[in-house]
C-alpha cells in the first residue's frame, strides 16, 4: 500500500540527506574520504530503491533483492527506472571498494556524482509521481516549526534563484533553532544576559541621552560606545559558549557566521525578524555558499533533536 504523503516525504528527505553528505564527501581533497563516498552514495541509492518498493507494493521475497534485481522488481509492478547500465557500473566500483579493497579513481567518483546525480533527478517522479528531486526538502527532517518554515522558504528561494533572500531565512531558521536549543531547560546549558549586561545597556543609553550642549558629551559619547563595544564582544563569548556546549562544529558555525546576515528578533510568532547587514561580505552569495549554510542548519538541527531526544527521522 502507498505511503501516506508525510512519512513518504520524510524519508525521501532523509535520502536526499544522504546523497548531500555524499556529494560532501566526494569532494574532498582526503582521497579516504572522497571514496568512502561511494558507500555512501550507494546507501542513499539502495534506500531511494526499497522505498521505491515499499511504495509501488512490488511483491519482495523474504531475503529481499540484490542490488541490481530492483529494476526488473519495479517492472513488474509497473514502475519503470531509467537504464541500469550507469548504475550496474557505479555498483561494480562499490563492490570493488568493500569486498577487494579496491580504491576508486577519482575519474570513477565523479562518474559516480553524475550518475547518481542523474538516477535521482531521473527516477523521483517516476517512482513518487508527480515529485521532482529537487522539490524533496531536507526541512523535513527538522522538528523545530519555527526553524523548518524558515528553511522551506529558503528551498523555494533557492529554486527562484533568489540567493541573498535565501540566505536570510536559512539565518534566520539558525538563530531560532540555537535561540531556542540554548534555553532549553533540560540542557542545563543556558548562559542567560545578567544583571551586569542590563547595567551597562542602561550606561550606554543614559550616555546617550545627554545634554548636547555638556562640553563633555563628546568624551561622553565615547564612553557609551566603548560600553557598547564591551556589550557585543560579552554576547560574542556567550554565544560561542553556548555553541560549544551544544556541541556544535565550531569552525563550521564561525563560516556560518562569516557568510550570513545578522539577525534580531522579539517574537518569531510574528514573524518580524530584522536583517542587519554582513559587513563581513564584500560580494553576493553563491550558490555554493547558501548550500553550505543550509547544510550546516540542518546538520546542528539533527544533532540537537538527537540530544533532546526527538530525532524526527523515519516511518
Amino acid at each position: 500500500m502507498p505511503l501516506s504523503a508525510v512519512d513518504l516525504h520524510r524519508r525521501l528527505s532523509f535520502i536526499k540527506y544522504l546523497y548531500r553528505q555524499a556529494l560532501a564527501q566526494s569532494r574532498r581533497p582526503s582521497p579516504l574520504e572522497a571514496a568512502a563516498s561511494i558507500l555512501t552514495f550507494h546507501d542513499a541509492v539502495e534506500a531511494f530503491l526499497h522505498l521505491a518498493v515499499e511504495h509501488s507494493g512490488a511483491q519482495v521475497k523474504p531475503r529481499g533483492p540484490d542490488f541490481l534485481e530492483y529494476w526488473s522488481l519495479l517492472a513488474q509492478a509497473g514502475c519503470h527506472l531509467s537504464p541500469i547500465g550507469p548504475l550496474k557500473r557505479f555498483n561494480d566500483v562499490r563492490v570493488g571498494l568493500k569486498h577487494r579493497g579496491i580504491f576508486p579513481s577519482p575519474e570513477e567518483i565523479e562518474s559516480a556524482r553524475v550518475n547518481v546525480t542523474t538516477f535521482f533527478e531521473d527516477n523521483t517522479p517516476r517512482a513518487f509521481r508527480p515529485l521532482a528531486f529537487a522539490e524533496v526538502s531536507l526541512a523535513e527532517l527538522v522538528t523545530l516549526d519555527i526553524a523548518k518554515a524558515a528553511l522551506i522558504r529558503a528551498d523555494k528561494l533557492m529554486t527562484e534563484h533568489q540567493l541573498e533572500s535565501a540566505l536570510q531565512q536559512i539565518a534566520l531558521a539558525g538563530y531560532r533553532l540555537f535561540r531556542t536549543y540554548a534555553k532549553d531547560p533540560l540542557g542545563s546549558h543556558r548562559f542567560p544576559s545578567s544583571h551586569l549586561h542590563m547595567d551597562m545597556h542602561r550606561l550606554a543609553r543614559s550616555g546617550r541621552r545627554g545634554d548636547p550642549n555638556n562640553e563633555l558629551q563628546g568624551e561622553i559619547n565615547e564612553v557609551a560606545d566603548g560600553v557598547n563595544r564591551v556589550i557585543e564582544a560579552v554576547e560574542a563569548i556567550e554565544r560561542t559558549l553556548e555553541i560549544l556546549t551544544l556541541g556544535i562544529d565550531f569552525q563550521r558555525y564561525r563560516r556560518f557566521l562569516e557568510l550570513t546576515p545578522h539577525i534580531t528578533e522579539d517574537d518569531p510568532r510574528k514573524d518580524e525578524a530584522v536583517f542587519h547587514v554582513n559587513r563581513r561580505r564584500t560580494n553576493p552569495p553563491t550558490i555554493d555558499e547558501v548550500r553550505y549554510c543550509y547544510d550546516f542548519v540542518i546538520d546542528a538541527a539533527l544533532h540537537l533533536q538527537v540530544r533532546a531526544g526527538h530525532a524526527g527521522i523515519g516511518s
